[in-house]
């Protein structure tokens, strides 16, 4: 049988705090919390806990259980950051 793309097998849900991507970050990152100061645009502290430190591998989000887009808002953040969008 043919892989049919299900959107409903893809959507990201809330976080259940199991602490995979904490535990598999390569650089030892949080990306739990990291991407709740990116939902919450608190660069700030996004920028004092290293979101330019990431290295954009997308460990975090492939271990997500939870399908969370980690990667891509820590890497909007640090954008942020970048262009100075600082809160």
């Amino acid at each position: 049988t043919a892989f049919k793309y299900d959107e409903n097998n893809f959507r990201e849900l809330n976080c259940i705090n199991c602490g995979l991507c904490n535990k598999h970050c390569p650089i030892r990152l949080a990306p739990m919390m990291l991407d709740n100061f990116a939902v919450n645009k608190d660069f700030g502290r996004g920028k004092r806990y290293g979101a330019l430190s990431c290295i954009n591998c997308g460990v975090c989000s492939y271990v997500c259980p939870a399908k969370r887009n980690l990667s891509q808002r820590i890497s909007d953040m640090a954008s942020a950051i970048k262009e100075g969008r600082t809160i």
